[in-house]
């Protein structure tokens, strides 16, 4: 973590660092002296301001490209029409500088600011090599920096390309993040409205057996036995009310425009029906039990439904051409459910697919566990445990 920090604060004092750096260059060529060939020529104070002007802009090179590079390129220009032309080989410390301004304007820059202000540097140092020329500079020697110059300004182009692509696919990608964690939270929303529902009607049945039974007692019982009557006429009472309430509540959950399910509530012992159809669909299924079967809570059963019929609806899709088994054990702590297949697969179990939601939100709801994943013996393994108490029957 140290070197990480250290890279990003370099990288945020970077143009700092390079213009002092080439500065400090600089001026080891002017006062100590520099290899033959690259001399300072002239008054050591000009020098020294050309080469500030020339070298210390470029701190704000990636702000204002535009206005460093009237500043670095008027300074550099002026600095070798007056100093070194046309026999003086020029430092290169402003030459470079040059360099490093043309290729910061393509790519900070627009391209309609790029291009003006290429423009306007070739055609000041065009107007500087023609004086050069004029004095009897070779042609050749003036035209050999010219590569220099529009390779810098092609790869200041395509690191902007580059940059702007690169922007563009991360703002896709925060898009896509966003856009996938909003379906997944409507998913839950929708998925425990569904669940709502189908546990309001298991919950309805309920409560009017307990109502028409404690109505029918109440009737039954003699007239001397007035306090039990009382107690059954309080239930009767209260469930009614809890009726009215539960059908307030589905009214809140329910869309408008979604018509009420009249088909029974499917159950665990609904499951042959289920692996017939999924198999007319395309996928052969094999059904076994193990344990004795017991009444299980009806909330439950309707989940353990929905879990098995979420894990053949998710094969079907995904496992491609393959056979699957759903096995439901009863065990003494609860009920367990297995569906596994020998397809290919394309999951690794921790996805966010409305069908992996559902079954999440039922066995959360019913404190169990889920398991799902590749399956030791190849192809998917769905693996739930719900634990409950039997049902007296």
């Amino acid at each position: 973590m140290p070197i990480t920090r250290l890279v990003a604060a370099l990288r945020r004092r970077f143009d700092w660092l390079l213009a002092l750096g080439l500065t400090a260059v600089g001026e080891l060529d002017l006062w100590v002296g520099p290899p033959s060939g690259s001399e300072f020529h002239g008054p050591r104070a000009v020098n020294q301001a050309f080469l500030l002007l020339a070298t210390l802009p470029l701190i704000w090179r990636r702000r204002t490209p535009l206005a460093v590079l009237a500043v670095v390129g008027g300074s550099v220009l002026i600095w070798d029409y007056l100093l070194y032309a046309p026999d003086r080989q020029p430092p290169v410390e402003p030459w470079f500088a040059l360099l490093i301004v043309i290729y910061s304007l393509a790519a900070y820059a627009d391209l309609r600011r790029a291009t003006m202000g290429a423009a306007a540097a070739a055609t000041a140092i065009l107007a500087v090599d023609i004086t050069g020329w004029v004095r009897g500079e070779s042609a050749g020697e003036l035209a050999g920096v010219w590569p220099f110059y529009a390779v810098a300004w092609l790869l200041g182009r395509a690191v902007r390309r580059e940059r702007r692509t690169t922007a563009v696919l991360k703002d896709r990608a925060v898009e896509l993040e966003a856009g996938n964690q909003e379906q997944a939270r409507v998913a839950v929303v929708e998925e425990r409205e569904r669940m709502a529902r189908e546990l309001h009607d298991v919950i309805s049945h309920n409560v009017t057996v307990m109502v028409v039974q404690a109505s029918v007692e109440r009737h039954l019982l003699a007239e001397a036995q007035t306090s039990t009557r009382d107690v059954l006429f309080s239930i009767e009472q209260t469930g009614r009310e809890t009726l009215v309430e539960l059908r307030r509540l589905l009214g809140v959950l329910r869309k408008s425009g979604n018509r009420p399910e009249l088909a029974p509530q499917p159950s665990v012992s609904h499951l042959d029906v289920l692996v017939e159809a999924v198999g007319e669909a395309g996928l052969p299924v094999s059904l076994s039990i193990e344990g004795e079967p017991v009444v299980l809570p009806a909330g439950l059963d309707l989940s353990a439904y929905r879990i098995v019929q979420e894990a053949l609806t998710n094969t079907l899709k995904h496992a491609g051409p393959a056979h699957a088994a759903v096995t439901v054990r009863y065990r003494a702590c609860g009920l367990e459910l297995e569906v596994t297949d020998d397809g290919p697969g394309i999951g690794d179990g921790v996805g966010s697919g409305q069908g992996l939601i559902g079954m999440r939100e039922r066995v959360d709801l019913y404190g169990g566990t889920l398991e799902t994943g590749a399956h030791p013996g190849g192809g998917y393994l769905v693996r739930v445990h719900l634990p409950f108490e039997p049902a007296h029957s």
